[in-house]
């Protein structure tokens, strides 16, 4: 497997989800989805499978492009050299084509949507 374990049926839920949405569902959503496909991620692990997915997703998207807003909505399009996340504090560094560094920091989770491309790839294999 590349990133994501196709054995792993967890992951796979996440994956399909993402694939299909284009939007990285909130821990509760998760939950949701996996009840309606009658495979139910107890409350006690819903946590963990949502951060691994989320930590081989965001590392998928290293050194790629990425659309980042600020505070008043302006949007930064560069490549994600590098994020940290601790304790749902974010830090993601963005460089744009004309060699600006952007850090942005966030007391939450951002938003992470992905391309049709990306959504593409990111589907399971059937």
């Amino acid at each position: 497997w590349e990133i994501f374990d196709p054995g792993d049926e967890r992951l796979v839920i996440v994956q399909g989800h993402i694939a299909e949405s284009k939007r990285l569902p909130t821990k509760e959503q998760l939950q949701s989805i996996a009840r309606k496909q009658g495979k139910p991620i107890p409350y006690s692990a819903v946590a963990t499978v949502f951060k691994d997915f989320r930590l081989h997703l965001v590392n998928a998207g290293l050194n790629g492009k990425v659309a980042a807003l600020d505070v008043y909505g302006v949007e930064y399009i560069g490549n994600m050299r590098a994020w940290s996340e601790k304790n749902e504090r974010w830090t993601l560094d963005v460089w744009t084509e004309d060699h600006l560094r952007y850090s942005f920091n966030s007391d939450k989770q951002p938003i992470i949507e992905v391309s049709d491309e990306f959504a593409a790839w990111l589907k399971p294999a059937s």
